[in-house]
């Protein structure tokens, strides 16, 4: 989490910018959203009272309401109330994040954003797939979260879409091999 949360600390050359691009990149670490749903979200799926976003559902998964983090509620409300309008100053549009034409953000320019980031992590294949299975993950094997609280949040339509993320214990796997397998 602690790389994915890096990803929020990047220079640009408009404070409006820079902002929008953090409150897109911490819809992706912290809800694991994909791109898709995240041009999707309007400012009345936004509700800063309860801290919260509606994300809507599709073909593969469910429409839900996320908690947003403190910080992310903070950084949104300033987006929207501070740096919004400056990129709204051509067209109005009831869409959340705007790009610098004031049009909406469309998914493949999330993406794009997302690939300038390939330079940080030598290796890794980084996109907004790798990052939604990172959180996926991290909520599974490291906060330890019900699968079926993980399957809301993720928006599966199926359990057995929650549970491939689910990582044996090393212990447990090495357990078994030597009761079938014993090392004499």
């Amino acid at each position: 989490m602690a790389e994915l949360e890096s990803l929020l600390e990047r220079e640009e050359r408009f404070a409006h910018l820079k902002v929008k691009n953090q409150v897109l990149t911490s819809l992706l670490i912290y809800q694991g959203l994909l791109p898709g749903e995240i041009v999707n979200i309007k400012l009345q799926h936004i509700d800063l009272d309860s801290g919260s976003v509606y994300v809507n559902g599709g073909r593969l998964l469910t429409a839900r309401r996320l908690p947003l983090l403190d910080k992310q509620v903070e950084m949104i409300a300033e987006y929207i109330n501070n740096h919004r309008p400056r990129l709204a100053k051509k067209l109005k549009s009831d869409f959340l994040l705007l790009n610098y034409y004031s049009h909406p953000e469309k998914v493949d320019s999330i993406n794009h954003f997302i690939a300038t980031f390939k330079d940080r992590f030598p290796g890794r294949n980084l996109n907004c797939k790798s990052i939604r299975d990172s959180v996926i993950s991290y909520w599974m094997n490291v906060k330890r979260m019900a699968p079926e609280q993980v399957q809301l949040l993720a928006g599966h339509r199926w359990i057995s879409s929650t549970l491939r993320y689910k990582k044996a214990p090393v212990q447990s796997e090495r357990e078994v091999l030597n009761r079938f397998f014993p090392i004499d």
